[in-house]
């Protein structure tokens, strides 16, 4: 974004009242599935214990065609945040919360596959 679109874009949201952004994003977000994917992305937080929650936002990665097409994920970003969560799989085995440990790794291979499945319907390969 140039620096003048940039600059004009800070004067109108600085002049729009609160409520009326909210919906206005909120709707807009309902037609525009990029930003949608960049919100939740930018803010969702899930509770800290909830792994299935912390899992499913791992798995929020489409690739440029798949916002476009409503398909297709970054199988690699997916693979970067995947690995965060089984490191803290591992840390909870030293904490010695095995039942926590089991918890996550349990959502990490449930939600990858299920969502594996989804983006390859005819048994593709990545």
């Amino acid at each position: 974004m140039n620096a003048e679109l940039s600059s004009k874009l800070a004067q109108v949201i600085e002049q729009i009242p609160k409520d009326v952004l909210y919906d206005f994003c909120c709707s807009y977000a309902q037609e525009h599935e990029e930003l949608a994917m960049a919100l939740v992305s930018e803010f969702w937080r899930p509770e800290k214990d909830d792994y299935r929650l912390m899992v499913q936002q791992c798995l929020m990665h489409p690739t440029p065609s798949g916002i476009k097409n409503g398909d297709g994920y970054d199988w690699g970003a997916i693979a970067v945040d995947l690995s965060r969560m089984m490191n803290l799989a591992d840390e909870k085995v030293k904490e010695g919360s095995l039942l926590d440990a089991a918890e996550i790794a349990r959502c990490v291979m449930t939600l990858t596959c299920a969502e594996y499945e989804a983006d390859h319907p005819y048994g593709e390969q990545i």
